[in-house]
């Protein structure tokens, strides 16, 4: 109750603001993504984890982010200088952070070119002549099954793929990988080209797509639902002020919660972003509770500051018991075997403490500091309604 009489209310605002510069600070280093692969779902120990770092350790990557040149015209790639622009396009990637290795046809008719010269390193190249790379390919194909080799270039030799393998695909990898090949597509091709290139296949190719959208949907959902609450909380007080006020804690939450998650290492992606958008939903109800009690305390009392006492003494008890209770219901849960449900079961408990200390703490000494004219307005009102009923 101290915390919402006298100079505790600015106390209690000085508060608010650190709280809040303190989450968007953390909240802004957050990053879309995997940190690294299999620790979004798994823990450090699990044997995914330890035999995905093994090969790793000793392979170039099992991580692919698939390039596609599609060519304009039947039998595009058998032509020598397109085949160079393939090649130059693939050491261009392989030059990028995090890239272990890469594979296109070109890798392996250089190596057949090789074998052709006494296996010398340095005819390990691509011819310039088009006989000669129609003769590469026969080569190559003659040894082969019908669609063994469909990965690496379509049977009508038409299309080809550039698969360039990495060993992390955190947000800053997959964001570099396909920065560098955009940039290259825009710097590096012509429209009298025989192949365009398309972005991207492979695993990097869908959780690039996947980081797209979890920013598109955050960065929509959230002010959406923040917009929705308002204007529910504003119907519910005819007041912008009120609507303003219950809301409190829900913006002080928000980017808390995404500190959180940046502070303990939750990975932010397509599972995880339910959670972190729906903590508004969940915890907006503490305020109705604490709020619509003031208000209601106060047109008998008259008086802010023993509506606030009298609102924390019934309904904020209420309300801590209500949260201690869903909160430890929760405790057996950060047990769990599977990295992802202890994680979420973490970041939902600590969404319900900053909601409910929010509650208790923001929304009682802003009502006793601003005196919000929609409650004594509807104190007046009803002692009006009193009056003429009595009268």
């Amino acid at each position: 109750m101290t915390l919402a009489v006298g100079n505790m209310r600015y106390a209690v605002v000085v508060a608010f603001v650190v709280t809040m510069g303190f989450g968007l600070y953390f909240a802004h280093h957050l990053k879309t993504g995997d940190t690294s692969p299999g620790m979004a779902l798994l823990y450090p120990d699990h044997p995914y984890n330890v035999a995905n770092a093994t090969a790793n350790h000793y392979f170039v990557g099992n991580s692919p982010l698939v390039i596609i040149a599609e060519g304009k015209k039947p039998g595009a790639i058998k032509d020598a200088n397109t085949l160079n622009q393939l090649d130059l396009f693939q050491r261009h990637m392989e030059q990028g952070e995090g890239a272990g290795g890469s594979v296109t046809a070109t890798t392996m008719l250089k190596t057949i070119f090789r074998v052709f010269h006494e296996g010398d390193p340095k005819w390990e190249m691509l011819p310039t002549r088009n006989d000669h790379v129609g003769q590469l390919f026969f080569m190559l194909t003659a040894g082969t099954r019908r669609g063994e080799l469909d990965r690496f270039f379509s049977p009508d030799y038409t299309n080809a793929t550039i698969t360039v393998f990495y060993k992390n695909y955190d947000h800053e990898t997959i964001k570099g990988a396909i920065e560098r090949a955009k940039e290259y597509i825009a710097t590096n091709t012509r429209p009298e080209d025989s192949v365009r290139y398309r972005l991207a296949g492979g695993l990097f190719g869908i959780l690039a797509a996947q980081i797209e959208e979890v920013d598109w949907s955050y960065q929509v959902n959230v002010p959406l639902i923040f917009v929705v609450v308002f204007i529910l909380s504003f119907v519910t007080y005819w007041s912008v002020l009120g609507a303003l006020i219950v809301m409190l804690p829900s913006i002080v939450a928000q980017p808390l919660s995404e500190a959180v998650m940046y502070l303990m290492g939750i990975d932010f992606n397509i599972n995880s972003l339910p959670v972190a958008a729906i903590g508004i939903g969940i915890g907006i109800d503490y305020g109705y509770y604490v709020l619509s009690r003031i208000v209601e305390e106060y047109e008998v009392t008259r008086d802010f500051d023993e509506a606030n006492r009298r609102a924390l003494t019934t309904t904020g008890e209420a309300v801590m018991f209500t949260g201690v209770t869903i909160t430890a219901s929760m405790v057996l849960w950060l047990f769990h075997p599977l990295k992802f449900e202890a994680q979420m079961a973490f970041l939902l408990m600590m969404l319900m403490v900053f909601h409910a200390i929010g509650a208790l703490v923001f929304i009682p000494a802003m009502v006793s500091l601003l005196r919000p004219r929609f409650a004594t307005g509807r104190a007046d009102q009803r002692s009006r309604a009193r009056i003429a009923v009595e009268a």
